[in-house]
């Protein structure tokens, strides 16, 4: 199921406060579109969206980045992403939205444990055993 509405609402209260934190959200695939639909609503604009397939760091400032999929990045993505991220992102709000666990690809070399730690300030796993239902 999808977060619950507490974990939404304290995400929306976090960003009405000014904060925005980088926020890492492992779902399984079946439920990535959703969960980037419901981080929409709360995501402060402009919003930017990024894909390995789709790739394009943003160039205006501010915002947030919605990335689907980081674990799917190649090494120079990650690098040019840890980049940009590294020199201030533009104040832009990182939103990852993972369908695999990075901390394992990271122990499994595959992924970059500078980025992890960049994307992973707030992580929210969502179990997907029982029905998916968006609240609110």
């Amino acid at each position: 199921m999808l977060p619950q509405v507490s974990e939404f609402r304290l995400l929306q209260t976090v960003s009405a406060r000014g904060c925005h934190p980088n926020v890492l959200i492992v779902c399984e695939d079946r439920v990535v579109d959703a969960v980037i639909a419901r981080a929409t609503r709360w995501s402060p604009r402009p919003l930017h969206r990024c894909a390995p397939d789709e790739w394009q760091l943003p160039e205006q400032a501010g915002g947030t980045l919605l990335l689907k999929d980081p674990s799917g990045l190649t090494g120079a993505q990650q690098a040019a992403l840890f980049d940009w991220m590294s020199a201030g992102g533009r104040g832009t709000q990182v939103v990852s939205i993972s369908r695999a666990c990075l901390q394992a690809r990271v122990r499994d070399g595959a992924f970059l444990e500078a980025l992890f730690f960049r994307l992973n300030v707030l992580q929210i796993e969502i179990n997907c055993r029982q029905p998916v239902a968006l609240p609110g």
